[in-house]
């Protein structure tokens, strides 16, 4: 679908889940909010002042306090790599594929992946340029076409000047078939493209924003506001770059969001805004540079891994790159690096599970709850035994090009008895949509989180057999119903049991999550969700999470041995995530117990080339878990959390700024100010670090310090709106009205895009802000 990011970040969030459109996600932070109107502005802007090394001073105190994690864990092991570095000048274009793979080339160019983005005036629009106004109710946006490659949103407020935003780029063109959509980025002075809140839906023959209360998807009308809006300001940015919410790397090819320290810049480079070749099969320089030395065809080392040989899950993740909901734990991942060092596909689940029980989505999702389905979990089904990985078209197992997405034989390859008597089946007539194998086992479902103004509906990946009632009971619309849509759903379960008798119970993993509500206590719990020999990875992640979120805490007490004997066991697990929760549950609860880090320590040493992977997971999940201990009032909980994440990653920024929210929010100013500093120290260049610091410090009376770690927050990343509005506030404290001003201009001329600031500076301007 076109431009469709991740949705959302609560405050002190660090799972990134997806915008109701869509990752994960990469960890952004917002500002520590001790000055409560600000919020968390991602804008920019540059002056030169005298750095914090000159006036920021050491707080007096003991620093072991804070500092001094008492870590019972060795540090990383750093082994070498047995990949080859994949860098971004490896990638060489479609185009250079297409010298020898003229008819994949030719396919894929009209394929949905071949036109899923570019540049204006390089792929179709569909949007209604020139034909319409969007109304809000405090503004007008005009989507104006100007010539072929110029497309321009130009919004109006009463009594302001009006603003353009130019066209950078365009992704989606509305292919999708249950609800097609066409969005816009555009360029910011800073060198980030931002994605603009004016989507356009082909199949609603409408444009559309998101809303920021609910984060539903509505027509635009007059009773939206442009304030209103999920993404407005514009702050999504095209790549992973953890300052910003963002787009990762999915609606492009190739995509690198890195800062320029030359330049004081971001650059935004990308192969192309289609989906090319290298994102599936990886960099092609040296797979050329070999194949133009020997046109034989007899190399057995060709510079590329031949995607035919991937196993059941290898295969999977190339598609899952994109097509999942994901944490991201590397930001420059490149297509060939290996998929699970750099994103972990279930941690999501530890933030507002997307899924249902039974994998159906609960909010927003992609396809990766193909991993709750039979055809997988008791079969081999991969998504290029359905889908042409080159034309997007379907075909069978077989690789036999079918009719469309409602043939049948995407199923009859792996089921031909169901062929034999379709109607003793089905109990519909042959030629009917109810005999359609995917319209009863694979219904396009609405995506609840999008709200029900849009159209946004996906297959059903998880192939569940049809239960009209228990759909229902999830808020879901069963197949049955689909097509019989007079029928009281009690009726249609009816003939449903008539025909069929006993329905095929749900696995145990699943059933135990349907009942998760019902346990009587903290070991009954554990042992249904804590399911050792389940064969169906996503419901065991599941149930792990729910139990932490639900029965454990840090530090407890007492701990049953029988959970601490489950949570050993799941710790041995193969696969990477659920190792690395389980092994982070034992850090959480039972952290303080000599046998419990001998356990954890002898599985990190066997871990090998894995242990930076696990400890990304593991100090990610804990410290997510401290910002939401702190976002209930359990500050003392969440202090616990972040170091427990210090402990298994000390390097960590985003760990350590969390923990120094919490001092700050609990007025230990001393507190906050050392940890701030740590950051600092870790990584010179991370701006929200300064700027936080220098809000610790104006709130602990020290002005002057306060003024330098804004400055310096300017310096390292001029583009940082956060740190012009508090330098202002700062010089208005200390009753210097103009340099408080000069501040503001200096941010207008950096940062043109930045609404708040013009309005304070208007404010100041005509006289209405005085020193505070």
């Amino acid at each position: 679908m076109g431009g469709k990011r991740k949705k959302r970040r609560a405050h002190r969030k660090r799972h990134q889940a997806p915008r109701q459109t869509a990752g994960t996600p990469s960890r952004r932070l917002p500002p520590w909010s001790l000055f409560v109107l600000l919020g968390f502005l991602l804008v920019s802007g540059y002056l030169v002042y005298p750095t914090l090394k000159r006036l920021v001073h050491p707080v007096a105190g003991n620093a072991d306090d804070v500092l001094d994690l008492a870590s019972p864990f060795p540090p990383l092991k750093r082994a070498a790599s047995p990949e080859p570095a994949v860098r971004f000048e490896d990638f060489v274009g479609s185009r250079v594929c297409a010298e020898c793979h003229k008819e994949e080339y030719r396919v894929w160019k009209s394929s949905t992946h071949g036109q899923a983005g570019g540049l204006p005036g390089q792929v179709p629009i569909i949007a209604a340029f020139n034909r319409s106004v969007l109304r809000y109710r405090d503004a007008t946006v005009s989507p104006v076409r100007k010539n072929d490659s110029t497309l321009v949103f130009i919004v109006s407020y009463p009594n302001r000047k009006q603003k353009e935003y130019p066209v950078a780029a365009v992704v989606g063109g509305g292919h999708m078939y249950g609800g097609g959509t066409q969005s816009f980025f555009t360029q910011f002075s800073d060198g980030t493209l931002r994605f603009l809140p004016f989507d356009y839906s082909r199949t609603s023959k409408t444009w559309f924003s998101q809303r920021g209360k609910d984060y539903h998807w509505i027509p635009v009308d007059e009773t939206l506001a442009l304030s209103e809006l999920s993404e407005w300001p514009p702050h999504r940015v095209l790549g992973t770059e953890k300052s910003f919410m963002n787009c990762q790397n999915c609606h492009g090819s190739q995509i690198r969001l890195r800062f320029d320290e030359t330049i004081k810049k971001f650059r935004t480079e990308f192969r192309s805004l289609s989906i090319n070749c290298e994102s599936c099969h990886g960099p092609g320089r040296r797979h050329v540079e070999l194949m133009r030395q020997d046109t034989t065809g007899t190399r057995e080392d060709i510079g590329m891994k031949s995607l035919a040989v991937l196993s059941k899950d290898e295969s999977l993740q190339i598609c899952f790159q994109c097509h999942a909901l994901k944490d991201v734990l590397k930001e420059d991942y490149l297509p060939g690096m290996p998929v699970e060092h750099a994103f972990s596909f279930k941690s999501p689940m530890l933030a507002k599970n997307p899924y249902f029980p039974d994998g159906r989505i609960r909010e927003f999702g992609y396809q990766q709850n193909h991993l709750f389905s039979d055809c997988y979990l008791n079969g081999s089904m991969t998504c290029v035994d359905c889908h042409d990985p080159h034309t997007q078209e379907y075909r069978d197992i077989w690789g036999t090009p079918l009719q469309g997405k409602f043939d049948d034989g995407q199923c009859t390859a792996c089921h031909p008895s169901k062929t034999v008597n379709v109607k003793q089946h089905t109990r519909h007539r042959p030629d009917s949509p109810g005999s359609r194998c995917v319209a009863c086992h694979m219904p396009f479902l609405q995506h609840p989180g999008i709200g029900d103004r849009i159209r946004f509906a996906r297959s059903d990946h998880t192939i569940p057999i049809p239960r009209p009632e228990f759909d229902q009971s999830l808020g879901l619309d069963n197949a049955c119903s689909q097509c019989h849509r007079k029928w009281p759903v009690d009726s249609l379960q009816t003939i449903v049991n008539q025909w069929y008798g006993d329905l095929k119970p749900h696995k145990e993993a699943v059933t135990a999550l349907l009942h998760a509500e019902r346990y009587r206590n903290r070991v009954e719990a554990a042992k249904r969700l804590l399911t050792i020999d389940a064969a169906h990875p996503m419901a065991r992640y599941a149930g792990l999470v729910y139990f932490i979120r639900e029965y454990l805490r840090p530090d407890m007490d007492h701990l049953e041995p029988e959970i601490i004997m489950r949570l050993k066991a799941l710790a041995g697990s193969s696969d990477l995530d659920i190792r690395a929760m389980a092994m982070m549950a034992l850090h959480l609860a039972a952290g303080e117990r000599k046998e419990i880090i001998a356990f954890l320590k002898k599985n990190l040493a066997a871990a090998g080339e894995e242990e930076a992977a696990i400890r990304m997971r593991w100090a990610m999940a804990v410290d997510y878990l401290g910002t939401q201990y702190a976002q209930q009032g359990e500050t003392s909980m969440a202090i616990r959390a972040h170091r427990k994440a210090l402990q298994i990653r000390p390097d960590d920024v985003v760990a350590w700024i969390n923990l120094g929210n919490v001092y700050g929010n609990r007025k230990e100013y001393d507190k906050a100010i050392r940890v701030f500093q740590k950051a600092t120290q870790l990584e010179p260049s991370n701006a929200l670090a300064w700027t936080n610091l220098g809000l610790a410090l104006a709130m602990k009376g020290q002005i002057t310090q306060a003024v330098a770690a804004y400055q310096q927050a300017i310096a390292v990343r001029p583009y940082e709106a956060n740190a012009y509005i508090l330098l202002s506030q700062a010089f208005l404290h200390q009753g210097d009205t103009f340099m408080a001003r000069e501040v503001l201009r200096t941010g207008r001329k950096y940062v043109p895009e930045n609404e708040t600031i013009e309005k304070m500076l208007e404010g100041m301007e005509a006289g209405l802000t005085e020193p505070q």
